[in-house]
């Protein structure tokens, strides 16, 4: 450079003027040269027309399509600051994950339909002397095949607090979708938030939902973002449970759910957790607590007609490998005048939908009764659907029968073809009472009765039950032919017969006949037999051993 510099000037300065006059007098040939050939042309062709017009500039439009330059297409949006922070880390001066499915919504906002797949990013530096840089730049293109545009999306100046953001997009490219539809990757809080809604209904709900809810036009551009397949949704529920999850084997998270369970009660003194049986296979789980089951004591004994309700449904637990199809069973009652203010007694999950095993269930609720209570409490009323195996588990496990046997019984009451006697022999004392309390109306029969506090209280509660109970009578026919009263009625509760009239004669007695038909049960007094003292000379009773006495004893006909 230095030998160039230092070149004689004068040299240089010839050889360019030399070199300048050769071009020029080569262009003055050309020139003359082009005359000579445009007058041979004009002498031959015609003007068409008398007065020469001069051509119309072209427009910018037409030059970009002459020259086959790219569309340019300008939009913006505007952000909050509260959705920037969202997305913007200003400590560390980055994007946090998840903010290209938010800038990709706010971009299909302003009508375009691409699928975008971000390209690059780039965050201005700290107190950067770059004044003509933009803070925010990220580039896209559409990831369909087919289109061939370009989104430049970029923030020219750094984000103030608490002030709105401008974005600028900037398209280059025209729009063609004629390739396969593709759909932006499901990630991020999106993907969780399918995953928890998968898990609380079913994924194929879900993608219902989702294709009931998606933008036609967004679909006709082959964009299926927002509107995932069946599969995808399947793996975003799955993600989700592995994130909240214990552990994979979940017989193993089951049994430290239920360990953790038992270790936070701190109120419960008698039952322990949530979780009271639990198997593996043929899988299993009682859940109840125990103020489920002091709620429902109280509302029994508080309650005249307490209703329990028991049913299954399928629809919210799902099948298991290997297993039979799992269903959720409930025992619910309602407290209340709210119509919301339903309450479970307790819940279970079973493969097994044999009464022998929903009684398993049931009994399992009946031994927390007892254990709080010391006594079985029961509802005035089960309801339930027409399930034979739930009618015969609930008959089971509090009435100690089949369903066979309780239809039998229903029918033949209704048509009233047992008596007290029989229902004693097959159904026991309590049924036998009901039974021929409520054939005879006395039920709902009242009166007034006086009681000697100075008295037995024994003698007062068996003389009010003997009194509709063993109440007989007895036809009494005197010998006598003038007896003013020849023929007498007596009706009494204790099974004894009059010896005589006034008139000292012999009276017949016919056989006694339960005014209420045969009682279920019978009072009777054992007299001991009187003998003469002789040291004494009085009358007094002879000890006899209990045993000795007649075990049966016939009355009418009844014995």
């Amino acid at each position: 450079m230095y030998n160039f510099w230092r070149r004689n000037r004068t040299k240089i300065e010839s050889a360019v003027y030399e070199n300048r006059l050769d071009s020029v007098k080569e262009d003055h040939k050309s020139d003359k040269k082009n005359e000579v050939e445009l007058s041979s042309l004009n002498s031959e062709i015609k003007p068409l027309a008398s007065d020469a017009t001069l051509p119309k500039p072209q427009t910018r439009s037409t030059v970009q399509h002459k020259l086959n330059l790219p569309t340019i297409v300008e939009a913006s949006f505007i952000m909050n600051y509260k959705d920037w922070k969202d997305i913007y880390d200003r400590s560390q001066r980055k994007m946090k994950s998840g903010w290209t499915d938010v800038v990709d919504e706010r971009v299909r906002s302003c009508n375009f339909r691409c699928t975008l797949a971000f390209d690059r990013r780039k965050v201005g530096a700290e107190n950067s002397r770059k004044k003509n840089c933009s803070f925010f730049r990220a580039l896209a293109i559409c990831d369909n095949n087919s289109c061939e545009r370009v989104f430049d999306i970029f923030i020219k100046d750094e984000p103030v607090p608490r002030e709105s953001i401008a974005f600028r997009v900037r398209v280059i490219g025209d729009e063609n979708h004629e390739g396969p539809p593709v759909a932006r990757q499901l990630t991020g809080k999106k993907r969780l938030q399918v995953g928890k809604a998968a898990n609380a209904i079913d994924p194929v709900k879900v993608f219902q939902r989702k294709v009931e809810s998606a933008d036609e036009e967004i679909l006709k551009a082959r964009n299926f973002t927002g509107c995932e397949t069946a599969e995808v949704i399947k793996h975003a529920s799955a993600d989700y449970r592995k994130i909240y999850q214990l552990d994979e084997d979940i017989f193993r998270e089951c049994r430290i759910r239920q360990h953790i369970l038992e270790e936070i009660d701190v109120t419960s003194e008698e039952i322990k957790g949530y979780v009271q049986v639990m198997a593996e296979k043929p899988f299993r789980l009682h859940l109840t607590s125990e103020p489920q089951i002091l709620r429902y004591v109280s509302y029994c004994e508080n309650n005249s007609y307490s209703h329990v309700y028991i049913d299954a449904t399928g629809s919210i637990v799902k099948s298991l490998p290997h297993q039979k199809s799992a269903l959720m069973y409930a025992a619910i009652f309602k407290d209340g005048n709210d119509p919301t203010n339903v309450i479970p007694l307790g819940h279970a999950i079973l493969v097994d939908h044999t009464a022998t095993s929903i009684s398993y269930f049931l009994g399992t609720l009946r031994q927390g009764i007892v254990t709080l209570k010391a006594k079985v409490v029961r509802p005035s009323f089960f309801v339930t659907d027409f399930s034979p195996a739930i009618f015969n588990a609930i008959l089971h496990t509090f009435n100690h029968e089949d369903i066979r046997g309780h239809l039998k019984r229903c029918w033949n009451v209704l048509l009233r073809k047992y008596d007290a006697k029989q229902i004693l022999e097959s159904d026991g004392w309590d049924e036998a009472r009901l039974h021929w309390l409520t054939t005879h109306n006395l039920l709902t029969h009242r009166q007034t009765i006086e009681h000697n506090a100075y008295g037995s209280v024994d003698g007062n509660s068996l003389r009010f039950i003997k009194n509709p109970a063993q109440l007989y009578r007895t036809n009494y026919i005197c010998s006598r032919q003038n007896c003013p009263t020849r023929e007498r009625i007596s009706t009494s509760a204790d099974l004894s017969l009059e010896d005589g009239w006034l008139c000292n004669e012999e009276v017949v007695a016919e056989p006694s006949n339960f005014i209420h038909g045969p009682p279920p049960f019978l009072f009777v007094d054992i007299l001991h037999p009187t003998m003469n003292d002789p040291n004494s000379e009085g009358i007094v009773q002879v000890d006899d051993n209990f045993h000795d006495i007649q075990q049966n004893i016939t009355i009418g006909l009844l014995t």
